[in-house]
């Protein structure tokens, strides 16, 4: 999908379709494309000079790591606080996901994905 489509003028939107694409490739099972996308993703905000735009990007890559790992037990206190750092970060100017809604049901979903694996 993002071979015939640039987005090289608006990487700000770049980063939140791909981490939004990885999150939906989490919810079908697929480790492999999700993984891909968060490594991308995570390369391009570091080679970035403006890291403070990225902050809860940055975050939601972290939970998203978490939530992709296989579990070692049914805790999930480490997504739990990933996830709310990730909401403390994205306010303002820079808020990712603005088109969803804020009753936080994807990144719920990801949690109890996670749990049932």
């Amino acid at each position: 999908m993002f071979r015939n489509v640039t987005l090289k003028g608006f990487p700000f939107i770049e980063v939140e379709l791909k981490l939004f694409l990885a999150a939906l490739y989490i919810l079908n099972n697929d480790e492999q494309h999700s993984n891909f996308i968060i490594r991308n993703t995570y390369r391009k905000i570091n080679e970035t000079k403006e890291y403070e735009k990225y902050i809860a990007a940055s975050h939601f890559i972290k939970f998203l790591k978490a939530i992709n790992k296989k579990p070692i037990n049914k805790t999930d206190e480490k997504n739990a606080y990933m996830y709310q750092l990730f909401k403390i970060n994205n306010k303002g100017r820079y808020r990712i996901f603005e088109f969803l809604s804020t009753n936080d049901e994807l990144c719920n979903k990801l949690i109890t994905k996670h749990i049932n694996k």
